[in-house]
């Protein structure tokens, strides 16, 4: 009887013993579940991290080519301004140079005609009054407006040689056996401001007449020359033909 009792007080033991070892091990299936579960999720984000860095990279690539080619443009851009910066400023310097340099030049153009008459009338001074207390003072007045001239800039333009179109302007021409364009004669003096002209030399220059003989020696080089062409022309006539 008492073993019975034994027995089947051991049953209940050993079902319980046998759920919790069940209880176990399906904690333990549960646990491997979610360690699987976790691993295949860190997999997956391991991937998603790598896709999504190499995303960035290749975004971050893409932005530094277009960086660098936004800073060449602006580089360009800023180059050229600062070069046509540079032309303004010396274009302004020039010009304000160029002012300064001109300011005057109505104002010395009107005093060249005084000077002028000054020079007229020492020419044609008497030889009385020569040694006279009146020319000495003429003269003292017109060596100080040179000197004034001389000191704005102004000089006189040379009329020894020959003639000058940028220079010079003829009053008369005359033959001579002397070179043509040679300058014969001043009229009227000249003057320059710095490097621009405020009057030119008014002169006589050489202007021989073209002989005979020069007009010969040009005909026959003319006819010389068109002689040749035909030729030449008729050369190539015959090339061409014959390439045909």
């Amino acid at each position: 009887m008492n073993a019975q009792e034994n027995t089947q007080d051991n049953k209940p033991s050993e079902t319980k013993n046998s759920a919790q070892m069940k209880d176990k091990d399906n904690s333990v299936s549960c646990e491997n579940c979610i360690n699987n579960e976790n691993s295949a999720k860190h997999e997956k984000g391991d991937k998603k991290h790598i896709s999504n860095k190499k995303f960035t990279d290749d975004c971050l690539e893409t932005q530094q080519e277009e960086l660098k080619v936004q800073y060449a443009e602006i580089k360009d851009t800023l180059q050229r301004v600062y070069a046509e910066f540079q032309n303004y400023r010396k274009r302004t310097d020039d010009d304000k140079q160029r002012f300064v340099l001109f300011s005057n030049e109505a104002l010395l153009k009107k005093i060249l005609p005084i000077v002028d008459n000054f020079e007229m009338a020492l020419i044609h001074k008497s030889k009385q009054d020569e040694n006279s207390e009146f020319s000495k003072g003429i003269e003292l007045i017109y060596s100080q407006l040179n000197q004034f001239l001389e000191d704005e800039g102004i000089i006189k333009i040379n009329t020894h040689g020959k003639f000058d179109p940028r220079l010079h302007e003829v009053i008369i021409t005359e033959e001579s056996d002397k070179e043509n364009g040679t300058i014969l004669q001043e009229f009227q003096k000249g003057y320059m401001l710095n490097d621009r002209v405020l009057r030119p030399a008014k002169v006589k220059i050489v202007k021989n007449k073209i002989t005979n003989e020069v007009k010969n020696q040009d005909k026959i080089k003319d006819e010389y020359t068109d002689a040749n062409m035909d030729s030449k022309i008729e050369s190539d006539n015959k090339e061409i033909r014959g390439g045909r």
